[in-house]
């Protein structure tokens, strides 16, 4: 008689001081440790190939978790045809996360550098830490005690300036001195160009205090003004997203003029305008004995979602447009700290 060891019945709950999933998979904050310790070993003065990142991280944890790797489905792929397709796919989104908070620089060609050590001031207490190092080697440097432990890294211990590099929270959230109100009015009071199509297919934004929702445009209401819209691409993934002006006429809906905006500027026009109608800016989480979660969808403002992702133990998608961010407890008062920066609080879930 045999049975199977998978990796929750050897290392429990955690491997490295960080979180697993419940199904003993490694979370994303573990993820990034080993993305981080992949491109050290790589890093020799030049830009290191993403897929030689990715290939080394996946190798490594093959070895360790039940992890899809390019050698191991080489040689065994019939046994690996029912195991889940998201390993690459987890993978990649913790590299570009990574990118995002400033542990990496992506470089044209699928390239990335390690970025130099700097530390951020919080606005209650602690230290964010940025850097492309393993956190071991942050550690043993800087005299400091666990830094690790979510996606990013943070420390209560006191830096000193000389140590290393000190940055400014306003430059990591790259807050603008424009306000989100006014970057908003502006963007909406853009001149359009002549963008004459059918779009009866398409949909209207309509943001609230109880969220978002895209409403076909046969069904919204009024045409005056601008709109923020969205239309599936043909044979591509994804929206295309505008400001535009539309126009209803005999047996469809016509757009008149549009100007192309990316996910980033959607999402804060979405907010700014939800700002300018005097909308409560709450984040419901739930909670948990040792964590809290937070559901949100990909038109969360940009910055709040930095923040999110930085100091959360784990992410899922979890259905289409919707991540689930998991938490420490006691990071609550953290990452109420950094949201309020944008006029957010977070709010227990109602039922």
């Amino acid at each position: 008689m045999s049975a199977t060891l998978e990796s929750k019945d050897v290392f429990g709950d955690q491997y490295m001081g960080l979180p697993l999933k419940p199904n003993g998979s490694p979370s994303t904050a573990l993820l990034a440790e080993f993305l981080r310790a992949s491109i050290h070993a790589l890093y020799d003065g030049n830009p290191v190939s993403g897929r030689k990142i990715l290939g080394l991280t996946e190798e490594r944890l093959s070895v360790l978790f039940q992890f899809r790797s390019s050698l191991s489905e080489h040689f065994f792929a019939e046994e690996l045809l029912e195991q889940s397709e998201s390993s690459r796919s987890e993978l990649v989104s913790a590299l570009f996360w990574l990118t995002n908070i400033g542990d990496l620089v992506a470089i044209k060609g699928g390239y990335y550098l390690p970025t130099p050590t700097r530390v951020i001031a919080l606005p209650k207490s602690g230290y964010l830490i940025l850097s492309g190092f393993p956190s071991d080697r942050l550690e043993q440097e800087y005299g400091l005690g666990k830094i690790r432990g979510r996606f990013a890294r943070f420390t209560e211990s006191d830096i000193p300036l000389s140590s290393c590099i000190h940055s400014r929270l306003s430059d990591w959230l790259k807050l603008d001195s424009e306000s989100l109100t006014d970057w908003t009015k502006t963007k909406l009071n853009s001149p359009l160009a002549a963008y004459a199509t059918d779009a009866t297919k398409w949909e209207v934004a309509n943001i609230s205090d109880q969220g978002l929702r895209w409403i076909p445009t046969e069904e919204w209401p009024d045409y005056s003004g601008v709109q923020v819209v969205r239309f599936k691409r043909e044979n591509l993934y994804g929206y295309q997203r505008l400001i535009a002006r539309l126009k209803r006429v005999p047996g469809a809906i016509a757009c008149i003029a549009a100007n192309e905006i990316s996910l980033n500027d959607c999402s804060r026009i979405l907010h700014g305008v939800l700002a300018m109608k005097g909308g409560a800016k709450r984040l419901p989480y739930s909670q948990s004995e040792a964590n809290f979660e937070i559901r949100a969808n990909r038109y969360l403002l940009p910055e709040v979602a930095l923040c999110l992702a930085a100091i959360a133990i784990d992410q899922n998608e979890t259905e289409e447009e919707i991540t689930e961010f998991t938490f420490l407890k006691n990071d609550l008062e953290r990452l109420n700290s950094l949201i309020a920066i944008f006029g957010m609080k977070l709010s227990p879930r109602t039922i």
